[in-house]
């Protein structure tokens, strides 16, 4: 189980997950490409890993976060919130 994760707490799948998080409509793939700085194979990579585990979903051509992703990504901040305090 923990296998099938381990990509999901690379620090490209936090940075997607953030952004999403952040942007009001989605973003498109060159949209995210240009803000994480990323390539496009590698970006390819990590979008296709968090659509199969459904926090993410593409409509049209953006990507947003699914109900899931934004609580996924709550956790994550409230564990960042629980280690800096």
């Amino acid at each position: 189980m923990i296998k099938r994760y381990k990509d999901l707490f690379q620090p490209s799948s936090i940075k997607i997950l953030f952004i999403l998080m952040s942007s009001q409509n989605g973003m498109c793939f060159t949209e995210l490409m240009l803000n994480l700085k990323m390539s496009p194979s590698v970006l390819s990579k990590y979008l296709a890993y968090l659509k199969d585990i459904k926090v993410i979903v593409k409509d049209e051509d953006k990507y947003t976060l699914t109900n899931k992703g934004v609580d996924l990504v709550k956790k994550i901040y409230e564990l960042i919130y629980l280690l800096e305090n």
